[in-house]
């Protein structure tokens, strides 16, 4: 059903999705990706509310989904609140790796196309895209030299 329900997503069938993964839900109540994908589903339909509601549901079941966190920054922003739209990013990043603040940066360049006079969600593309900027420059940096030096082998035995 998680399957049918992200195809349903992606296809801009969102209430079909919702209901798709409410019945999934029903299935397996304590899964943290049903409650993270339907709090995913109802932000692309505009039901902020209740997206924030299954997403905080998803984290109380597992407090390091990072994609959660960033959809809740995500819709903090669409609502033009930067200040709660950086502190759920602040915990996003606290967990993410560089692949999910891409995801994130490209979540807030799609929301900006839809709404490209909200504040907030400008703060949250600059704000973001310099933590990713940050991440690929950790992710392919060189160690410092005193770094890369080789420590002197221990001699196995010395006569």
């Amino acid at each position: 059903q998680s399957s049918l329900a992200q195809v349903l997503d992606s296809a801009g069938k969102h209430d079909e999705a919702i209901a798709t993964y409410r019945a999934a839900i029903q299935l397996a109540p304590d899964d943290p990706i049903l409650w993270g994908n339907l709090g995913w589903a109802q932000y692309n339909a505009a039901r902020y509310d209740e997206a924030v509601q299954s997403s905080r549901k998803a984290l109380q079941l597992d407090p390091k989904l990072a994609y959660v966190r960033f959809n809740l920054g995500l819709i903090a922003s669409v609502r033009d609140r930067w200040n709660e739209a950086k502190r759920e990013y602040d915990q996003a990043l606290a967990l993410a790796s560089a692949s999910d603040i891409h995801a994130g940066v490209g979540d807030v360049r799609d929301a900006l196309t839809k709404q490209p006079k909200v504040r907030a969600l400008r703060q949250a593309l600059d704000y973001l895209s310099k933590a990713e900027r940050k991440a690929l420059s950790l992710r392919y940096s060189t160690p410092p030299a005193a770094d890369r030096t080789s420590s002197k082998p221990e001699s196995a035995g010395t006569p």
